[in-house]
């Protein structure tokens, strides 16, 4: 099983990107058409704050020890790491689930939410999936969550930025603070670079694993 190896630091950079895998054509009239060649995966770009040279290579070490992209890992949106409505996040979170999820996969609804939280554009939501995956999403759309008459906790439809994989299911586990995607070193890009006397950053590309 992949160690998260990310939450424990603190990164001066955590950019996350979905690369979408796509290609344009054009017809003899001169119109453009796009398509997509593939489902999109998510890219990431992390360095740590400045660390002395002892904890930087310890730091180094663990992603070292991956054997570049050999290894797979769990990483996190450090500098999105929960959502903008609940900037401390605390038990009130744990158990969300998957209620539902729309027939052209653009759309979820979450339930086990408190009442009245508020997910909006821009959130990240990571899912457990059956098959020993994670799906790692980020929202379009929000709104509040509201109790149905089944006494039930959910959200609004929550539109999301890419379609939701077939490997997504209701009562799947959802996580909302320090959601989680795995990833794997891209090669070449694992490196530890000084940034002051005896003062130095770990820095890395790397990008999702679907299962």
């Amino acid at each position: 099983m992949a160690d998260d190896l990310t939450t424990a630091h603190r990164w001066d950079e955590a950019r996350f990107t979905l690369a979408r895998r796509q290609e344009l054509s054009r017809s003899a009239g001169g119109a453009v058409f796009a398509a997509d060649l593939g489902g999109p995966l998510w890219r990431a770009e992390f360095r740590s704050f400045p660390l002395r040279r002892d904890p930087a290579d310890a730091l180094l070490a663990d992603f070292e020890d991956l054997g570049g992209a050999v290894g797979t890992f769990l990483a996190h949106p450090a500098k999105r790491p929960r959502p903008a409505s609940s900037p401390v996040v605390g038990p009130a979170l744990a158990g969300v689930t998957v209620d539902s999820i729309a027939a052209d996969r653009r759309s979820l609804v979450l339930a086990g939410l408190p009442a009245g939280f508020v997910l909006g554009a821009g959130d990240f939501v990571s899912i457990a999936t059956a098959a020993g995956g994670r799906e790692f999403l980020r929202l379009a759309g929000g709104g509040a969550a509201v109790t149905g008459g089944d006494s039930v906790v959910r959200s609004p439809s929550l539109r999301t930025t890419q379609p939701i994989r077939p490997s997504v299911a209701a009562g799947d586990a959802a996580t909302l603070a320090d959601p989680l995607v795995e990833m794997r070193i891209e090669p070449g890009t694992l490196a530890q670079e000084r940034v002051a006397l005896d003062w130095w950053s770990v820095v890395f590309s790397c990008v999702q694993v679907v299962r």
